[in-house]
């Protein structure tokens, strides 16, 4: 872990802020720590240094710290759209689903263009059993950006869990079309189409994600599934 030297005792609190954000970008998570804590400690109103070693603590999975920071950084910024967002995220790891939604809610409220905020907060939606409100969400941020491929793949999860197989088919197909290297989109459209009775297509696509992603434990086990059950090969 790195160290700040004393030779840098006079530079100011932005000098530790970029010095932090380079070590933050090449995934040194400790080293960016070390610096932001230095230009915090330099000026502890500085609201983006608490925003960004909240981001860098949260990547370290450490949630409940990350939420501390972002808490400062909002303290400072009532009007920061991209804390409350992030503190969402946080808590949704930490199960706060509720919470979470507050935190998209205010995200939203405050950029209504923001399209992550309300992908984040279908997500939770969906968790929750809101499916309608999820689409809604959902449908948003395809709006706001239609080249979105998770937008599509997320919509499409929960009309599957609404029974809407040939609608959710409809967006993986779309997430796939935009992103055809992402072994989740097929595997869900295989449940889709397992749901249709289209086994044989199924099949073709569990067999897919398997192939993009050797170590996709889901789809090893739901091609053995539909082998077994159908007498496919």
């Amino acid at each position: 872990m790195s160290v700040v030297n004393d030779n840098d005792s006079s530079r100011d609190s932005k000098y530790y802020f970029d010095k932090a954000n380079i070590f933050s970008l090449e995934g040194k998570y400790e080293e960016a720590i070390v610096y932001y804590n230095k230009s915090i400690e330099l000026d502890n109103n500085y609201s983006v240094a608490y925003y960004n070693r909240g981001s860098v603590k949260a990547d370290l999975g450490e949630y409940e710290e990350a939420i501390k920071d972002y808490d400062m950084a909002i303290e400072l910024d009532h009007n920061y759209t991209y804390a409350y967002n992030n503190r969402g995220l946080a808590k949704d790891y930490l199960g706060e689903y509720e919470e979470a939604i507050k935190d998209y809610d205010k995200a939203i409220e405050l950029d209504s263009d923001y399209s992550d905020a309300y992908n984040n907060r279908g997500i939770v939606k969906n968790i929750l059993g809101k499916y309608e409100e999820a689409v809604k969400d959902f449908n948003k941020v395809i709006e706001l950006n239609p080249n979105d491929s998770d937008a599509y793949y997320n919509r499409g999860t929960v009309k599957d869990v609404l029974g809407q197989y040939e609608e959710a088919i409809k967006d993986y197909d779309k997430a796939i079309e935009l992103n055809p290297n992402n072994g989740a989109f097929y595997n869900n459209r295989g449940v889709s189409k397992e749901n249709l009775e289209e086994y044989n297509e199924a099949l073709k696509d569990y067999k897919k994600a398997l192939e993009l992603d050797p170590n996709y434990d889901t789809a090893r086990e739901n091609i053995k599934e539909i082998q077994d059950k159908y007498g496919l090969k």
